[in-house]
C-alpha cells in the first residue's frame, strides 16, 4: 500500500475548522490503496484513559505532544477547548481557570513539534511517496512546502479557506494578513496540486490570483458525509425537534434570530413545533444570554458538544437541522459539514447565512434560508419550516448530491489527484 503523510493542524478529537474534512479523508484512503501517516495535535486523556482520540483502523497518527488531560473539564469547557478556544494566562481569574486554558492551545502549537515528528515519521518511512497539507492555519502548509523540497516528495495542498480571510470567531492565531497572502499564492502559482472543497472557493482564488493561477491549478474535492450509517429513516417522529446549530454567529444576528423564534412560539400555534429544540452552542457562551432576552430560556434545550459524534448523535434524532451563522464575508464561502451530514440523514435544512455556499446547498434539499438579522426574513423561514415539519414528510435531497459528497466520488477523485502528481 502507497503511503501518504498527512500533515493536520486540525484533526480529531478537536472539532476546528477542517479536522473532520482531513479526518474523514484519511480514514477512508486505506480502500483505494493508501495509506495515511498523520502528524496531529495531541489527543485528550481523562481519570478513564483516552478520549475521543479519532484514530480508525489501518490510520497511523503521530501526535506532536502528550495527551493533554482533560479530567477536570465540564462538558461546555471541553466543547470550548475541542473547538480551539483558550484564554491567556494572568488575570483574576487565573486560579479558577483549568490549566489547559492557561496555556496556548494544541491546535495552535502544533508548529512548534510538528516539524520535528515530521522528520522522525520520514525518517521511520522513507517509503512515503506524497505530502498532503491542509491550511488554514498556515502552519501545515509551511511545513507541507519545506519537507517537498528537502525529501523530494510530491505535496498536495488543500485550502479549506482564504488564508488571509479575517475569523473573527476563531482565538486561534496565525501570521499577519500580507504574510498569508504571499503564502496562499506561492502555494497556488508555483505548480502544486491544491485542492479546494468547493467551486465557490476555486472561483473565489481565481479571481484574487487573476493571471497568476490557471482554472487546471486547482480540483474541487468535496467535503464527504459521515463515516457512519446515515441514520434515522422515515419522516419526523411526533417527539423529535429541530437541532439548531449557532457557529460563527454574531451577537446581534443571534439576538434577532432568537427574536423571531421567540414571536413565532408566542403568537403562532405552529410556533409549538419548536418547543424543547435543541440548541448547540458553539458560539462561545453567546446563545444563553440572547435566549434569556428573548425570554425563551425555558422552553429550547441548550447544549455544548465536545465531540463530532455527540453533535452526529443529536443530528439523527432531529426532525430538521439548522446552522446559524454570522454575516462575515467568508461565511459565503463557508459550507457547514453538519448541513452535509443533515442531508445523508435526509432532515429538513435551514440556515441563516450570507448568500453563498451554504444557503445553494440548502436551496438544492429544499430547505429554507434568511440572512442575518433579517428579522422579517428568519420569521418566514421559521414559518415555513414549521408547515413542513407539521406535514411529517420526509425531506427529500437529491441523489446528485449525495453522490457528489459521497464517498465513491470524492475518493475517487482524491487520489486520481494524487496520482497526478507521482512522477512517471
Amino acid at each position: 500500500m502507497k503511503k501518504i503523510l498527512f500533515l493536520a493542524a486540525s484533526y480529531p478529537p478537536y472539532m476546528t475548522d477542517g479536522a473532520s474534512r482531513a479526518y474523514r479523508m484519511a480514514s477512508r484512503l486505506p480502500g483505494y490503496g493508501w495509506e495515511p501517516v498523520v502528524v496531529a495535535p495531541p489527543a485528550f486523556v481523562s481519570g478513564e484513559g483516552e478520549a475521543g482520540s479519532g484514530v480508525a483502523g489501518p490510520v497511523r497518527v503521530y501526535r506532536t505532544g502528550a495527551p493533554v488531560e482533560i479530567g477536570a473539564l465540564e462538558a461546555c469547557q471541553l466543547a470550548s477547548f475541542a473547538r480551539g478556544e483558550r484564554i491567556a494566562q494572568g488575570g483574576r481569574l487565573s486560579a479558577v481557570i483549568p490549566t489547559v486554558f492557561r496555556q496556548a492551545h494544541p491546535s495552535e502549537a502544533w508548529e512548534k513539534q510538528a516539524s520535528v515528528v515530521a522528520e522522525e515519521v520520514m525518517k521511520e518511512h522513507p517509503d512515503i511517496e506524497a505530502i498532503y497539507a491542509q491550511g488554514p492555519p498556515s502552519a501545515p502548509l509551511r511545513l507541507g512546502l519545506e519537507l517537498s523540497l528537502r525529501h523530494g516528495v510530491p505535496a498536495m495542498f488543500d485550502l479549506t479557506a482564504p488564508l488571509d480571510m479575517a475569523r473573527p470567531w476563531s482565538p486561534l492565531s496565525d501570521q499577519h494578513g500580507d504574510e498569508l497572502a504571499r503564502l496562499e499564492q506561492k502555494v497556488l502559482s508555483t505548480g502544486y496540486s491544491v485542492i479546494t472543497p468547493t467551486r465557490a472557493l476555486k472561483e473565489h482564488f481565481l479571481r484574487k490570483h487573476f493571471g497568476k493561477v490557471a482554472h487546471d491549478d486547482i480540483t474541487i474535492i468535496s467535503d464527504c458525509g459521515p463515516l457512519g450509517p446515515a441514520a434515522a429513516s422515515g419522516g419526523p417522529s411526533a417527539v423529535s425537534r429541530p437541532l439548531v446549530i449557532v457557529e460563527r454567529a454574531e451577537e446581534k444576528g443571534l439576538r434577532v434570530f432568537f427574536s423571531a423564534l421567540a414571536s413565532l412560539m408566542r403568537e403562532s400555534g405552529a410556533g409549538s413545533i419548536f418547543s424543547g429544540a435543541t440548541v448547540v452552542d458553539s458560539s462561545g457562551g453567546m446563545v444563553a444570554k440572547q435566549l434569556r432576552k428573548a425570554g425563551i430560556e425555558g422552553d429550547l434545550v441548550t447544549c455544548c458538544t465536545p465531540s463530532e459524534e455527540e453533535e452526529l448523535a443529536l443530528l439523527r434524532a432531529a426532525s430538521a437541522v439548522g446552522v446559524i451563522t454570522g454575516g462575515y464575508r467568508s461565511a459565503e464561502l463557508w459550507l457547514p459539514g453538519r448541513l452535509i451530514d443533515a442531508a445523508f440523514s435526509r432532515k429538513h435544512l435551514f440556515t441563516v447565512a450570507p448568500e453563498g455556499v451554504a444557503t445553494r446547498f440548502v436551496e438544492e434539499c429544499g430547505g429554507s434560508h434568511a440572512r442575518p438579522a433579517d428579522r422579517e426574513a428568519i420569521g418566514g423561514m421559521l414559518s415555513r419550516l414549521a408547515g413542513v415539519l407539521d406535514g411529517g414528510l420526509q425531506a427529500e435531497v437529491p441523489a446528485e448530491l449525495l453522490a457528489r459528497h459521497g464517498e465513491e466520488e470524492t475518493l475517487t477523485e482524491l487520489v486520481r489527484s494524487i496520482a497526478m502528481m507521482l512522477p512517471v
